[in-house]
């Protein structure tokens, strides 16, 4: 219990550090972009899935408009990825050795990046971790309100970037691919929390189908692999 009490103390203390980095900042065009898209909600941009700017808009909103505000929202996806991350391993690696993973994750320079500016990769990250770590617990309970946490956090990613729509897909593999753990293919918890991402993926396709597929027209098979 203390340990992880020192964990969550030591992420308050790095995401109250990220906060003061970003209020030193000026807001870049990028975010300017992002916020003028989400002031006006819609369910996708011309960009790409709604979550960015969104989420950018809305810490405009909440504390003005400066870099702050833009990034409001990233440092907490940070401090959520972390504990995601320790709530995954603990099971598994205990508690000290989960506690290390994931305060090493928070040294590495590509996750402070994502941390301090607003783009799609920590939140997908993060909610990929917290899918992962629902799932163990679903497999581990065979509990259907773990798979609709799992499926909720696969559509909440989604809503941030199509590649989390490889979230169910691999679970499947795994499913398939485990003796142990097959029969769960055949249990309404997994397939309930199939049908939450698609009805996301739907809702994109959708706005997609009226816009001229204007996400996918600059890609090819390369890309999308």
């Amino acid at each position: 219990m203390k340990a992880r009490l020192l964990l969550l103390v030591l992420l308050s203390v790095l995401t109250l550090l990220r906060w003061t980095w970003t209020a030193s900042r000026a807001i870049t065009p990028d975010e300017c972009y992002f916020a003028l898209c989400g002031l006006t909600p819609a369910p996708a941009y011309f960009d790409g899935p709604p979550g960015v700017p969104l989420c950018v808009a809305f810490g405009i909103r909440t504390v003005g408009a400066d870099g702050f505000g833009a990034a409001l929202l990233w440092p907490v996806f940070a401090f959520v990825a972390t504990w995601a991350m320790y709530q995954l391993l603990a099971p598994l690696a205990g508690g000290r050795r989960a506690i290390s993973i994931a305060l090493l994750l928070n040294l590495l320079p590509a996750f402070n990046r994502s941390a301090l500016a607003p783009d799609s990769a920590l939140p997908v990250a993060m909610f990929t971790l917290c899918f992962l770590a629902a799932s163990w617990r679903a497999l581990e309970s065979r509990s259907v309100l773990w798979w609709i946490a799992s499926g909720l956090c696969a559509a909440a990613g989604l809503l941030f970037a199509y590649s989390a729509a490889l979230m169910i897909p691999s679970m499947a593999l795994i499913l398939l691919a485990s003796h142990r753990w097959r029969r769960e293919l055949l249990a309404p918890g997994f397939w309930t929390a199939a049908a939450l991402p698609g009805i996301v993926f739907a809702m994109l396709l959708a706005w997609n189908s009226n816009h001229g597929w204007v996400h996918f027209i600059g890609g090819t098979w390369q890309t999308a692999i």
